[in-house]
């Protein structure tokens, strides 16, 4: 769940003019374009292949705004839960999206990665294969 607000201050006294609840969407936009624009600036090129790490509701919306920056051909989606992996990868295809779950090693290969999780855990541990990439 996001939780959010904006606050309005004035540009001259620096007082708050208006404090808006906007139930997190202002936030998750911000959370998805900032991800979508360094993902697109960092990856080579011909980078075609995005991996997602999470399944939450923060992982839609990145995906979405990178594919209007360049062309993703595959969706990886690794998480936690198999049956919220599938259910992401559903969702990607009803939207247009080759999408399918991905174990952590395989996605971690890809040509994007984007990770989108509140996990207090690492979700990749660091391998020889992945160490060199």
């Amino acid at each position: 769940t996001n939780h959010g607000l904006v606050c309005v201050v004035s540009a001259q006294t620096g007082q708050v003019r208006a404090v808006l609840d906007d139930k997190g969407l202002l936030t998750a936009w911000r959370t998805a374009a900032a991800g979508a624009l360094i993902t697109h600036a960092m990856a080579r090129p011909d980078a075609d292949t995005l991996a997602v790490f999470g399944t939450g509701e923060q992982a839609r919306l990145p995906v979405e705004w990178l594919a209007g920056l360049r062309l993703i051909s595959t969706v990886l989606v690794h998480g936690r839960s198999q049956d919220k992996s599938r259910a992401l990868c559903e969702e990607f295809t009803a939207h247009g999206r080759h999408a399918r779950p991905a174990l952590a090693d395989e996605a971690a290969g890809a040509g994007m990665v984007i990770t989108v999780t509140p996990a207090s855990a690492p979700v990749l541990k660091p391998t020889s294969e992945t160490a060199r990439t």
